[in-house]
């Protein structure tokens, strides 16, 4: 895996995107996550011993029942978290 982890990343990415665009058309919500152990053994300590080869991300999906932005409105904090503008972030040639 390691020798081809470059390659391997850009397919899951791919079938990530794929995946997200048919799950959020069904209504369910999707998450992303990268940071956690990538070492099977340390899966294994967990009682999760299907691990067999390092983990490329983590996906779930399911019903919300709570949103990230609900907690930063009651936060206050709801103007610091915005979406920029398409403009802002691509120039097209």
């Amino acid at each position: 895996i390691e020798k081809i982890i470059d390659s391997v990343s850009v397919e899951v990415g791919i079938f990530a995107g794929n995946l997200t665009n048919y799950l959020l058309e069904a209504g369910l919500d999707m998450s992303y996550n990268s940071c956690f152990r990538r070492r099977p053994e340390q899966w294994h300590k967990a009682g999760l011993h299907m691990v067999k080869t390092r983990p490329i991300t983590m996906i779930t999906c399911g019903y919300a029942e709570r949103y990230r932005r609900q907690d930063l409105e009651d936060w206050g904090v709801s103007n610091d978290d915005y979406k920029p503008e398409i403009g802002d972030l691509i120039r097209w040639l």
